[in-house]
């Protein structure tokens, strides 16, 4: 996914030649389309129990991502005091990332607007860190640079989100009824995408009152980030890298696994059952920046996300995203 976020916008130089192509974004939608409904019981509209299609489709996605060094055994302590009596049936451990400063975790704050999806439009605030099965050979992930490794544990595409913010009641209702995990609402929550002097430069503002505020200003043009490849040859090897290079190219569309919170343990009996939500997505306009103070500043205004010292690494953003998000379960609710 890292060369997705890098040169994921070249595929948009090559479109008018394309114009006859059927759409690949559609093509998602036909894999994947509406197989269920699900009736909410905490929210109505219209004075009716509101009826959620299933899985979710987002036509129209943007995402800034900021990656940052943790201590890694505060995400160890995380995760077991979220899953309380549940901790030890995870088979899951926060990735391991062995730097020239010892071991550390990978964790990720997402900002997320959408902007045409199946529930109202909203914006999210998403909490995650890198994770990686117990006992895999692939837990840990060795440092050669020093903020694009946060962009390989990104590509690993396993994240354990545990605390998630929105704008509105909907999507909290469904996070909470067909996920199972513990959504809370932020008011005067916005995300602003603005273009810079007509160029590709797009400055981003990000506002979750109490919570979270950003502001970063990225270079969406997709040939900007090419200069970052051989240093992605000397983090990730060259085979992966051309490997990724050739799935951009071909507009191969990506999958990522978001193990979620047990934040309602109340829902789900089994003590085995970690909600499992996969995101099937396309990434048309898509870039990578290494962290730079002087464009980028984050403020996170939480204790329980602040004790895991956080250094920034590196920012992600994808814009005019298109895929599903594929639920675990439908629960009791599916009609």
């Amino acid at each position: 996914m890292v060369l997705v976020l890098i040169v994921g916008g070249i595929r948009n130089l090559l479109q008018d030649s394309q114009a006859n192509v059927p759409s690949k974004e559609d093509e998602i939608f036909e894999q994947f389309p509406h197989r269920t409904t699900y009736k909410l019981k905490n929210y109505t509209h219209n004075g009716k129990p509101y009826i959620a299609k299933l899985p979710l489709h987002m036509h129209h996605g943007d995402f800034s991502t900021v990656g940052f060094y943790a201590n890694y055994d505060k995400l160890v302590e995380q995760i077991k005091l979220d899953e309380g009596p549940y901790s030890g049936s995870a088979d899951f451990v926060p990735l391991t990332l062995e730097t020239p400063q010892g071991k550390k975790g990978a964790y990720f704050i997402w900002t997320a607007h959408y902007s045409e999806i199946d529930l109202n439009p909203y914006e999210e605030l998403i909490f995650c860190m890198a994770i990686a099965h117990k006992n895999s050979k692939k837990s840990s992930l060795k440092c050669h640079d020093e903020e694009l490794c946060l962009a390989d544990a990104f590509n690993k595409k396993e994240q354990y989100c545990h605390l998630l913010y929105l704008s509105s009641d909907l999507p909290i209702a469904y996070g909470i009824e067909i996920l199972g995990t513990n959504k809370k609402k932020s008011d005067g929550a916005t995300i602003v995408y603005a273009p810079v002097n007509g160029t590709k430069e797009v400055n981003i503002t990000c506002t979750f009152k109490d919570v979270f505020n950003a502001n970063l200003n990225v270079d969406m043009n997709p040939l900007a980030g090419v200069k970052l490849v051989p240093r992605l040859v000397n983090q990730m090897g060259l085979n992966n890298t051309l490997s990724q290079l050739w799935d951009v190219l071909n507009a191969r569309r990506q999958e990522t696994s978001i193990r979620l919170s047990r934040g309602l343990t109340t829902i789900f009996d089994s003590s085995k059952y970690f909600p499992e939500m996969r995101v099937v997505a396309r990434f048309p306009e898509a870039v990578i920046e290494p962290w730079n103070p002087s464009k980028h500043r984050v403020d996170v205004h939480l204790k329980e996300i602040n004790k895991f010292e956080l250094t920034p690494a590196v920012v992600i953003t994808a814009r005019k995203a298109r895929g599903v998000f594929l639920p675990p379960t439908a629960g009791e609710g599916a009609v």
